[in-house]
Formats: structure tokens, C-alpha cells, sequence
């Protein structure tokens, strides 16, 4: 989900690293399958795989099972333009572009 984020097996023989920044994986090869999705620039993958950690309800409130990753194409609009406007994605140039292509993306859905 994100560059400090390694996760392990239930097995507990293989593991991922790396999140968006980098891909590692750890255990022996023909003990995991490669489920990579590599980007080729569309909007529409993107939307449809990329998450985003949400840690408040729209009131502000803390919720109570820690962060829920959702889908960007699961977030409330408001919500979008709020990561945007409060600079919550100011230090990652990427999800900051990919959050301004979500607004155009819906924005041209609904005209």
C-alpha cells in the first residue's frame, strides 16, 4: 500500500516490500506468483487499483479499526478535494496527478 509497507505470507515463507517505490519479493520464487500490475498510463487502471488510507469519517472522526484502504475510484468526491485543497498529496506527484485525472474522470462522466 505504500513504501514501508512489507507484508508477509500467512504461510509466513514469502513476503512483499517496496509498495509504490520499489518491488521486492522475498522467499523462494516457486513459492509465490507475481501479481504485479504495471502501469501503462490509463486512468482507468489506475482508478481501479490504486488506494488510498483513510483515517476520519467525513466528520472528522478517528475511525475506530485504523486506516481502510480504499479504491480511488471508492472515494467521495469531497474527500478528493480535500486531499488536493489541504495538500495531503503535495510530497507524492503521482497520486496528486492521479487524484486531479479522478476529478476530470468524473467530472466528464456526469456531463
Amino acid at each position: 500500500m505504500h513504501g514501508h509497507d512489507m507484508s508477509f505470507c500467512k504461510c509466513g515463507k514469502v513476503s512483499a516490500d517496496g509498495g509504490a517505490n520499489y518491488l521486492r519479493r522475498i522467499g523462494e520464487q516457486e513459492d509465490w506468483k507475481d501479481t504485479s500490475i504495471y502501469d501503462n498510463g490509463s486512468h482507468e487502471l489506475r482508478r481501479e487499483n490504486l488506494r488510498w488510507g483513510v483515517n476520519y469519517d467525513k466528520d472528522m472522526n478517528r475511525l475506530p479499526n485504523g486506516t481502510e484502504w480504499r479504491l480511488i475510484k471508492d472515494l467521495v468526491t469531497e474527500h478528493i478535494q480535500a486531499i488536493l485543497s489541504g495538500g495531503y498529496a503535495d510530497n507524492n506527484s503521482f497520486y496528486k496527478g492521479v487524484f486531479e485525472e479522478e476529478l476530470k474522470f468524473r467530472n466528464n462522466v456526469s456531463s
